[in-house]
């Protein structure tokens, strides 16, 4: 009795111990060891593009210098990943061959939705345009999550205003237009906050 007792809570925790080792939430030794050799490669090209610049000084200051102005940020990508957020303003060393950079502007756009004919609730044909301001407040975002950002602002403005005004009645939009500007500031800065653009405000 006692020897099947034991062969019992041998057979209980062995299965436990292999779950231990296949749960997702720890590491293998294989990942762990992939981002050692990830990490020691990072260096290594690092300290090579270090000694390239300085080798080739007074020259690699052609390449390497950027001065940043006060209203703008610099997104620095080392080996394709984003490096420690953005920098700036003031001036900024950038390793030659290892890293690239995107200078984003930090000031107040405009951008001007053209005329275009919209229907509204009850099937009234109107024209309308509208002028957005908006600036970037995330440099990284914008960076890395669109291609076009003041591109994308702007065609995305003119789809959604002809949804903010398919929502109401004429009568309706003469009465309070305020309501249509504020849904089509409201559901624009939900969809560009992913982008890191603010939106200040309509006018249409």
């Amino acid at each position: 009795m006692s020897f099947e007792m034991k062969a019992h809570k041998t057979s209980h925790y062995g299965p436990s111990s292999t779950t231990f080792q296949d749960n997702p939430h720890f590491p293998s030794l294989e990942d762990t060891s992939s981002k050692s050799d990830d990490g020691l490669w990072r260096f290594m090209l690092a300290l090579l593009s270090t000694l390239a610049a300085v080798a080739t000084f007074p020259l690699s200051l052609l390449v390497c210098v950027l001065i940043i102005r006060e209203y703008e940020r610099v997104v620095v990508f080392r080996l394709g990943r984003v490096e420690h957020g953005t920098k700036g303003p003031g001036i900024l060393f950038v390793l030659p061959c290892i890293e690239s950079h995107v200078i984003v502007d930090m000031r107040t756009f405009t951008a001007s939705v053209p005329q275009q004919s919209v229907l509204t609730k009850d099937l009234v044909s109107i024209c309308v345009d509208a002028v957005i301001y908006y600036h970037i407040q995330n440099a990284t975002l914008s960076a890395t999550s669109v291609v076009e950002p003041h591109e994308s602002t702007k065609l995305l403005a003119q789809t959604i205003l002809r949804s903010a005004f398919g929502r109401y009645n004429y009568a309706d939009l003469l009465a309070n237009r305020e309501s249509v500007t504020t849904y089509m500031q409201k559901t624009l800065d939900d969809i560009t906050d992913d982008w890191g653009i603010k939106i200040e405000r309509i006018d249409m």
